[in-house]
Formats: C-alpha cells, sequence, structure tokens
C-alpha cells in the first residue's frame, strides 16, 4: 500500500487580470480584474535527498492551478520563484494569473511566517 504523501498547508492571493495586446505584438497587464485567496495544500518534496544538504520545498501544481482557476483545456506555463508564480498561457505567452503566498515567507526551503 502506497503511503500518503507528505503536505503543507497553505495559503495564496491569486489575481487574474486585464491583458492588452496580441500573441504578434506582445501582451501587457493592464489591470487586475479579481483578486481572491485561496488554500492550498501542496505535496512537499526533498531536494537534494540523500545528502547533507537535503531539504523540504513545495510548490502548487498544474493540477491545482487549473482547479482554482477554473481552466481545463489549455497548457500552462509558470515562472516566477517559490512564493510568487506566474501562470501564462503557454503557447503565445497570454498572462493568467498570480499566485502570491501569504502563509510562508519561502517554500524552498519550507519556511512558514511568523
Amino acid at each position: 500500500m502506497k503511503s500518503k504523501a507528505k503536505t503543507v498547508k497553505t495559503k495564496w492571493e491569486v489575481r487574474t487580470f486585464d491583458v492588452w495586446g496580441n500573441a504578434r505584438e506582445g501582451y501587457d497587464v493592464n489591470d487586475t480584474l479579481r483578486k481572491w485567496e485561496v488554500e492550498l495544500d501542496l505535496e512537499v518534496q526533498i531536494a537534494n535527498e540523500g545528502k547533507e544538504s537535503a531539504f523540504n520545498h513545495a510548490f502548487p501544481s498544474d493540477k491545482q492551478i487549473r482547479q482554482v482557476l477554473g481552466l481545463t483545456n489549455i497548457k500552462l506555463e509558470t515562472g516566477g520563484d517559490d512564493i510568487n508564480v506566474t501562470v501564462d498561457r503557454e503557447r503565445d505567452g497570454y498572462p493568467l494569473a498570480s499566485f502570491s503566498c501569504l502563509s510562508h515567507s519561502s517554500l524552498s526551503p519550507i519556511e512558514a511566517k511568523e
């Protein structure tokens, strides 16, 4: 029987955008359309496993991002860092959303805010 993966509960501010432009000339984010908070249980993974420098880290999965944004048939490209995630449509770089972690100062290694 496979054991359940270790998770960390996180809280994120999510923003979607009013976007100007097109694929040929590029896109610019004009304004935030919606802003809300969401809790995500992220799967904890181990970097440098088996070494003295090993540490735990976590990142929202594409599946979690899709669920939050209500997306189905779009390939995603994520960027940013461990606590500030940008989400674009992969085929043309169209900016879809941003996720900013409110509960942790770092997710690589995992450090909760005090």
